[in-house]
């Protein structure tokens, strides 16, 4: 295996300690108020939480954090570990998973952050017990996610459909035509005058429905906590719905739930979600809440039915990884501009002409993504100027407790890159977490790329990006099986 590869196995007298703190008082500006020059407080309608999972044997430790954040980017990661560093854990041994609330806050202290979870952990290692380990695998059902990214008929490529608006909810899928049809005439397409989208459209590609739980208890039975992955984006009260109130979605539900009716701290990851989102019949508490209470009862349901057996080895396989950034990314924000103008012209003269219909898409998607890339500048400017560099370079890691694997990806990883991973690395008990360390980007497969929306708009690497962390998620996989 090529580059430094860090890892802390811990084998033996192994002891573990949960614990939580709320971390609403750390964000500074929330998703419904950016843009403000002045922003008004969000009222807070449910408390933001960052619990900790700490294992530690002899003189090692390793330590998995969630938070109820939409994302950290590698800035605000290093100031966090930092701060966890200075009680004598290695940034190395530190997993940071976000849960992806979209109700949450685009601008957050990440040095507050980093230090309460210092103080947390260090409180933590007063109260360590050995602990025994249980691993579900269970398939949620249908009509609870759904993947967003429509492939439209006659080579148009893909629409995101990130909201329910002019849908017909099914009870497994969406009936999209309407906003398919809305969307291509904000393009300036007339569907009957193009002899498109002659049939209907259905949100009906591949979903990740596996719920996944790690059960941990002592030895007198009583759940210490929980860690439960699953894949949907938290946005069923995005900020867009409910406006400036600040919620941990149905992931804080879910948490609360499990909490409330097994006891301990309960640990949250979100799989692989870039193109899937919850299929929500409308964006209030109440529906978070059935999410979160549904998925949490099927966690509830199987904690006496898995099998336990005694925490004796555990450990977490790091490396940093560089993924190249896309050729297409503008080298100033001057280049940026006069590309997103070209193609501007070029689409109203192809609208004019009545020319390449099929080709106006593509050029859409292709201005979307320079103008995305052009906004990064004045909102990411660290992550611009590593863009710059032709790479970024992010952690991968790979965990395990026992038999069980988890592998923590960065960024949003689309559901058919995470079923990769996991089939490749050929183990029965393991699953896939996304938004680890960092949130980077979306990851689409290849394939993806040509077919342009949202997503493929967001991202910032190149399409060899997706080998390069499967293949670097599998090694360390390896690695940890050799250790």
């Amino acid at each position: 295996m090529t580059g430094k590869v860090n890892k802390c196995i811990l084998n033996g007298n192994i002891q573990i300690a949960f614990s939580s703190t709320i971390i609403t008082d750390c964000g500074q500006v929330s998703r419904a108020s950016r843009g403000y020059d002045k922003p008004e407080p969000p009222a807070i309608h449910d408390d933001l939480k960052a619990r900790v999972l700490l294992v530690k044997s002899d003189k090692k430790e390793m330590v998995l954090i969630s938070c109820d954040f939409g994302g950290f980017d590698l800035y605000e990661i290093n100031k966090i570990k930092e701060q966890i560093k200075r009680i004598g854990i290695s940034p190395c041994n530190v997993t940071i998973f976000c849960s992806h609330t979209h109700a949450g806050f685009d601008k957050i202290n990440s040095g507050k952050i980093g230090e309460k979870l210092a103080n947390i952990i260090k409180k933590s290692r007063k109260n360590m017990v050995s602990a025994s380990v249980g691993f579900l695998e269970v398939n949620a059902g249908t009509g609870i996610n759904i993947n967003r990214r429509v492939v439209l008929p006659d080579g148009y490529g893909v629409f995101c459909i990130m909201y329910n608006t002019d849908c017909t909810i099914g009870s497994n899928k969406l009936n999209c035509t309407k906003q398919v049809r809305k969307q291509f005439e904000a393009l300036g397409l007339d569907c009957r005058k193009a002899n498109i989208l002659k049939k209907p459209v259905y949100t009906d590609r591949p979903v990740d429905t596996t719920l996944n739980a790690i059960y941990f208890k002592d030895d007198k039975g009583k759940l210490l906590g929980s860690f439960v992955r699953f894949s949907g984006h938290a946005c069923v009260v995005s900020s867009k719905h409910i406006g400036n109130r600040i919620s941990a979605d149905y992931v804080g539900y879910l948490c609360r739930k499990v909490e409330k009716e097994l006891g301990g701290i309960c640990l949250f990851g979100n799989g692989p979600s870039g193109d899937i989102r919850m299929l929500y019949r409308e964006n209030t508490f109440k529906e978070a809440e059935r999410f979160g209470n549904l998925l949490a009862g099927k966690v509830i349901d199987n904690f006496k039915k898995t099998d336990y057996r005694p925490l004796v080895s555990c450990g977490v396989i790091q490396k940093e990884v560089d993924f190249p950034v896309n050729k297409k990314f503008p080298k100033t924000v001057e280049a940026g501009k006069e590309k997103s103008e070209y193609l501007k012209k070029e689409i109203l003269q192809r609208i004019a002409d009545r020319k390449d219909i099929r080709g106006i898409k593509t050029l859409y998607d292709e201005k979307y993504y320079i103008e995305s890339k052009t906004r990064l500048f004045s909102r990411d400017r660290h992550t611009w100027d590593e863009c710059l560099s032709g790479k970024l370079k992010r952690e991968v890691q790979y965990m395990y407790f026992n038999d069980i694997g988890i592998a923590a990806l960065p960024g949003e990883i689309f559901t058919k890159i995470g079923q990769r991973i996991k089939n490749e690395i050929g183990k029965e008990k393991v699953f896939t977490v996304s938004l680890a360390n960092s949130y980077l980007c979306y990851f689409p497969p290849k394939e993806e790329y040509g077919m342009g929306a949202y997503e493929v708009g967001q991202n910032l690497l190149a399409p060899d990006s997706v080998d390069r962390l499967v293949n670097e998620s599998v090694l360390l996989s390896r690695y940890c099986s050799e250790s």
